[in-house]
């Protein structure tokens, strides 16, 4: 019912927010032309709904619904800047790179700047959860969500590295070769779901570890493939990336030493905000000093954007 109402809901708003009306007229020439990219598409958006929710399946249907309750609750915790941040900029940008797709000079340079605004923004979230899960399960949630926890502290760096994978499928579109996108899904989900497998031998725990393996053998085929349609090294990227990592890895310890002064009397939700609020002052002047530039670009985006 909700992906209903968001897809109903959605539907409204662009059809007063926008003078085109589709009309009732068939071509089958046109639809021969991009019958290959469409199918293509959908096998890979079949494929990888089913491949993402695997565990989902396993843990439900053998752990118990209790396990899959505290697992959908990390997973989803996880997903948050996924669907939120690099989704929205992921689909905002794919007519951008289509009509800049003959360029690869100009591709490369538009994709770097779209993955280090992500970064700039999901790499200090997922790192400064790992250090929050604790204060901030017990006051979001309660006690009885406590072995979510763990599995949030193991599933936050799948976030970060996932934050910035998701961002490949638009080059995959914009250049055309939703087949690549295909066979490469196939490969990395049947994979995935193997380690679901494995991992289910010690129980949610062993599920998300498995997940968390996987995502970093996974992690350089997934961008090195799609990369080579840009003509990109994958190290252009990490250059890029390293600076928002070095500042939230930065703010990481400094938090950490700072949970390990906090006064043990110290309520959870007083310990979250203290811990918040020192992150986010950490990061941005980390940010300032050693990423300048990235930084500025980020808020003049904003900016622009809000006004």
């Amino acid at each position: 019912y909700q992906s209903l109402s968001i897809v109903t809901v959605t539907t409204i708003l662009l059809w007063f927010s926008s003078a085109w009306r589709p009309r009732f007229i068939f071509h089958w020439l046109e639809v021969k032309l991009v019958s290959s990219y469409s199918l293509n598409l959908t096998g890979f958006n079949v494929f990888n709904y089913f491949a993402r929710n695997a565990d989902y399946l396993l843990i439900g249907r053998f752990l118990g619904a209790q396990n899959l309750g505290y697992y959908t609750l990390a997973y989803n915790i996880m997903l948050y800047p996924l669907q939120n941040i690099s989704g929205v900029i992921g689909r905002v940008m794919f007519p951008v790179f289509s009509r800049i797709q003959n360029d690869d000079a100009i591709f490369r340079s538009a994709y770097l700047k779209v993955a280090s605004a992500i970064a700039l923004i999901t790499f200090p979230m997922m790192i400064g959860l790992w250090v929050v899960a604790e204060p901030f399960v017990l006051t979001v949630f309660g006690l009885p969500w406590s072995p979510v926890i763990l599995l949030l502290m193991i599933l936050a760096p799948v976030g970060l590295a996932q934050s910035i994978g998701t961002t490949v499928g638009t080059i995959y579109q914009a250049k055309g070769r939703t087949d690549w996108m295909l066979r490469w899904g196939v490969v990395a989900g049947l994979l995935v779901i193997l380690f679901f497998v494995i991992g289910l031998q010690w129980g949610i725990v062993g599920v998300a570890t498995a997940y968390a393996v996987v995502s970093v053998i996974l992690i350089y085929p997934s961008f090195a493939i799609p990369f080579k349609l840009i003509n990109m090294p994958v190290r252009d990227l990490l250059l890029v990336l390293s600076r928002p990592f070095f500042c939230s890895l930065t703010m990481f310890f400094s938090l950490l030493g700072l949970k390990y002064v906090l006064p043990i009397s110290l309520s959870d939700a007083m310990a979250l905000a203290i811990l918040v609020i020192s992150g986010i002052i950490i990061y941005l002047i980390v940010s300032w000093i050693l990423n300048r530039e990235q930084l500025l670009e980020l808020l003049g985006l904003i900016k622009k954007k809000s006004g």
